[in-house]
């Protein structure tokens, strides 16, 4: 038996082995033989066996010749008691049988050598490049390659997925050619179908399978893959992400990135300059085909190619005429994943495309449902191909494919008025003007924004009997759309009618909107809808908000049973609301400023959302208890209503009650406890109400409790442990505050725990508890309640700090509280040796110089610079505001006058305090930078309740106690 010498340097070429019977007797050459193989494994070399004059099954399990050569061989190393090594022979033998290779029986032997040649020369041509190397102009290839190769690492299906021209083929090409030499067999399958008999499931064999889009083809193929032999790897690339799901998980799938800045101006250099950079004078144009491109790498080629050896002039020419359309060759690629869409799906992408990238999710879906269209399904799909993506639950498209399914209306027809959607305001406007729109129409959205005026024909939209959505928009004060002859008529299809500032005093008489479904008519002059009440069987959604000359509504509960959303916000003519009572589907109504509107309608007991801002209305009904399903009843400046029915506590589902500067409001239900699940009490400006119930405490959900300005209030009761937010600033008269809730958590603990406990507790239950020393964070704003007993509170803030209690207050005052461990009266820093046993956090608190400079809370921070035996120092910002979730208008109000605590903690974890041994800290604050505004601070370090101290460690020496750097002591 021939080979390579195991004592040759590893190479990445051919090994041969050429098989005889009377070769194998000899142990040297099956020692050889498993030498090759390990090559194989570790090196990647390629094995090419040659049985010559022996029948490749003698091989796999030993027979007639070739076994009385290996009995030899066998006996030999049976007298040296080397059993182990015979089962590595035979091992190899069975592995080597299994090759792909050539049997010297089955032809002559110059054919055989000649096949033998071939094939050599062929897989050399195939290695000449260095596995290591990458094609120049393959920019970006590196990285992505080595994800995919990673994937392959320990995953037999691998699926690579990303839209047309992205890169999926260039990556899995070259993946292929990197990899291929270490297998037994590989194939690359790009359209032509791999033949059955490339399929030998005894070699180790490597398949790429490009481009597929036929699930039902590739899951048949997939059923033998289990029977490969071990270490096989397919890839399988597509635009379809589903495709890929049926034939391997997610984490196996890799989406191929878009080129980031410097890889898609060197890509497209290299094309349109053949150099790495653009020419000088080229750059900014240059960005904007980077721009326009997104990333593409093969938009970057084409538009590269196209425009080499071009001048500047013609550059800004041919880039003005890619505002309008795409290249051809960029477009049949995309198009692919487009025309393998059904029907409905192919309607949606085109609608998206046009009109609804940027869009939120929610509403892009309501506007295709209100079209008669059931989205959630293809919107899957379009994701899976790559069309479209969700980014923030807004609806992204790529700007290439935007610029597709655009490119496929115009196509439609060459006149404006014969294609499908319209949506740029010249095609719009000529259509409109000159009516001729046709049948063929089904979508118009007209955005007003900048454009002037457009005087419209009456009669512009009568031959669009297909029009199925229509959407006037304007953002500006500029555009406006003019009707100087009227309306004549809208098409009886129309199911999504959008028109902001609608000039006109009703709709006209000939529509019939039956089909209707979304009504949105929001700052019209519209003054009734119709004469008389139209059948609005369809209609879920009816918005006519800031229709200031609105006097009548139709009879909604006769003509529009379906409605589920009614918004009249600032109908301010509009007297009375016909009763409500019988739409049994209406969840959301707003009536916020009707200002004419002095008692509430009839409301069907379903609703969920209830809003009377600003309205007249003197007093709820008591059959408000019957809204079992309201979620949210807000009477904002509703400044008549001087208080609530005891019955509105029987709303079991309201969680959200919002009485926002009701002035005359002088007390709440004293049953208000029952109202479960509320989590939102808002009370701001009502200045006439002097106390709250006692039975708030009972409100287990409460997590809000807004009383800003309540000038009267006096007294705050017990408030129930669960509440996280208090915004009492401006209650001039508060004079008592009960803070039990800060406390209720904890009354059950013992403040501190039994030194044998703290003995045995082992060091993983201390780092746990470390991470949950913490609890939700607790904010008490109590700006400028200047008859409030603040040293009361401060306290309390204080002991919930040392109880575990994330709080953080802001209150009237001008020291630092008692109980602070270390202080400093007259500046914004100091410094004190530290108890390296334990530190939890730290409790800080400042007071904040009256200044009229009103800044950001989040801009109050602690330096801290922990320093070591040695010196050294490792220093930390520490921010004193937590938001901890809270809305951005959560701010606290800094007032100009008086002076002002903020007593906060640290909201970082200080197990390496001990790690690193550090004996002293040193903390500084500021505000924005500028320390002149703290006139005051402190700072308490917490330690563990479980971590009992010494008594040397807790005795405080009062001749070090006048140090500047102090020494710790804990509060007992």
């Amino acid at each position: 038996m021939a080979s390579s010498s195991s004592s040759a340097p590893p190479c990445k070429y051919d090994v041969f082995i050429s098989f005889r019977g009377k070769d194998i007797h000899s142990p040297w050459c099956l020692d050889e033989l498993v030498k090759i193989l390990e090559c194989k494994e570790t090196l990647g070399q390629m094995v090419l066996p040659v049985f010559y004059e022996v029948d490749p099954t003698d091989v796999q399990e030993p027979r007639g010749k070739f076994k009385e050569a290996f009995d030899i061989a066998k006996r030999g190393e049976q007298v040296k008691g080397s059993l182990q090594k015979v089962d590595k022979w035979k091992h190899a033998l069975m592995e080597v049988s299994n090759l792909s290779g050539w049997d010297s029986r089955e032809k002559y032997e110059s054919k055989l050598v000649e096949e033998i040649v071939n094939d050599v020369l062929k897989k050399l041509s195939h290695m000449s490049k260095s596995d290591d190397s990458y094609d120049r102009n393959l920019i970006g290839i590196e990285s992505r390659v080595e994800k995919v190769e990673r994937l392959l690492n320990d995953k037999q299906v691998v699926g690579i997925w990303g839209m047309g021209g992205i890169g999926k083929t260039t990556i899995a090409k070259e993946v292929f050619h990197r990899n291929k030499n270490k297998f037994d067999a590989y194939h690359f399958v790009d359209k032509q179908p791999l033949c059955e008999d490339a399929l030998n499931t005894r070699r180790k064999i490597f398949i790429v399978y490009d481009d597929v889009n036929d699930p039902i083809h590739l899951k048949s193929l997939a059923k033998k893959w289990d029977s490969y032999v071990e270490g096989s790897r397919i890839i399988v690339t597509s635009r379809d992400l589903q495709v890929l799901k049926n034939v391997c998980s997610s984490e196996c799938i890799y989406e191929v990135e878009q080129l980031c800045n410097s890889e898609d101006l060197e890509l497209f250099s290299l094309h349109a300059f053949k150099q790495n950079n653009p020419k000088e004078g080229f750059v900014e144009l240059s960005k904007k085909v980077i721009t326009y491109a997104g990333g593409n790498p093969l938009a970057l080629i084409v538009l590269g190619s196209h425009l080499f050896d071009m001048e500047i002039e013609e550059w800004k020419s041919e880039l003005e005429n890619l505002k309008g359309q795409s290249l051809k060759n960029i477009q049949d690629v995309l198009r692919i994943s487009y025309d393998g869409l059904e029907r409905n799906e192919k309607k949606i992408f085109l609608d998206i495309a046009c009109f609804f990238k940027w869009n939120p999710k929610d509403d892009v879906q309501k506007m295709l449902k209100a079209c008669g269209f059931s989205p959630e399904g293809p919107i899957r799909r379009l994701i899976n191909k790559s069309l479209i993506s969700i980014t923030f639950d807004v609806v992204y498209m790529h700007d290439l494919i935007e610029q597709m399914g655009k490119d496929i209306v115009n196509e439609e027809c060459e006149q404006p008025g014969g294609r499908s959607r319209l949506w740029n305001y010249e095609d719009i406007s000529h259509v409109l003007t000159t009516d001729t729109g046709t049948q063929n129409v089904e979508a118009i959205l007209l955005n007003m924004q900048n454009n002037g005026k457009l005087e419209v024909s009456s009669t512009a939209f009568m031959k669009m009997c297909n029009l199925r959505f229509l959407k006037v928009t304007d953002d500006s004060t500029v555009g406006e759309v003019l009707l100087p002859n009227s309306l004549e008529f809208l098409p009886q299809k129309l199911r999504y009618l959008y028109w902001i500032n609608y000039p006109l005093e009703s709709l006209p008489l000939e529509f019939w909107p039956k089909n209707l479904v979304q009504l949105h008519m929001p700052f019209s002059n519209l003054r009734q809808l119709w004469d008389e009440d139209k059948p609005l069987g369809n209609l879920k959604l009816m918005d006519l908000s800031n229709s200031i000359y609105l006097t009548r509504i139709p009879n909604l509960s006769s003509v529009a049973p379906n409605l589920e959303f009614l918004y009249l916000e600032a109908c301010s003519s509009l007297v009375e609301i016909p009763s409500l009572q019988n739409l049994s589907k209406l969840t959301v109504l707003n009536l916020c400023w009707c200002l004419e509107v002095t008692d509430s309608p009839e409301i069907p007991c379903n609703i969920r959302i209830l809003t009377l801002d600003g309205t007249a209305i003197e007093q709820l009904p008591s059959s408000i208890e019957h809204l079992s399903q309201l979620v949210k009843l807000s009477l904002n400046e509703c400044i008549e209503v001087v208080s609530l029915p005891s019955s509105i506590c029987k709303l079991k589902h309201l969680e959200e009650l919002s009485l926002y500067e009701c002035s005359s409001l002088v007390s709440l239900p004293s049953s208000i406890g029952e109202l479960k699940c509320l989590k939102e009490l808002c009370l701001d400006e009502c200045s006439n109400l002097t106390s709250l119930p006692e039975s708030i405490k009972q409100l287990p959900k409460l997590k809000r409790l807004n009383l800003r300005d309540c000038e009267s209030l006096k007294c705050l009761p017990e408030l129930p442990s669960c509440l996280e937010y208090l915004h009492a600033t401006d209650c001039i008269s508060l004079e008592s505050a009960s803070t039990s809730f800060l406390f209720l958590e904890h009354e059950d603990e013992s403040e501190e725990a039994d030194e044998s406990e703290a003995a045995d507790e082992n060091e993983d239950a201390d780092i746990c508890e470390r991470e949950d020393f913490f609890k939700d964070c607790k904010l008490l704003d109590f700006g400028n309640c200047v008859n409030l007993d603040k040293n009361k509170v401060m306290e309390d803030a204080l002991k919930a700090h040392l109880l575990g209690q994330k709080v953080i207050l802001y209150i009237e005052g001008g020291e630092v509280p008692e109980g602070m461990s270390y202080k400093n009266k007259s500046g914004s820093s100091l410094s004190f040796r530290l108890n390296r046993r334990h530190l939890i956090a730290f409790s800080f608190c400042v007071v904040l110089h009256p200044t009229e400079y009103y800044r950001n809370p989040d801009s109050i921070k602690c330096r801290v610079d922990f320093i070591d035996e040695s010196g050294y120092s490792h220093s930390r910002d520490l921010f004193l505001y937590y938001y901890g979730g809270l809305d951005e208008d959560d701010d606290l109000d800094f007032k100009d006058s008086p002076e002002h605590v903020l007593l906060s903690f640290s909201d970082n974890k200080f197990g390496y305090v001990d790690e690193e041994c550090f004996i002293e800290a040193s903390f500084q604050f500021s505000i924005a930078d500028a320390a002149e505004l703290i006139t005051e601070c402190g700072v308490h370090p917490i330690y563990s309740r479980n971590k009992k101290r010494s008594r040397n460690e807790e005795h405080l020496d009062d001749k070090e106690h006048q140090r500047p750097l102090q020494i710790l002591r804990e509060e007992e």
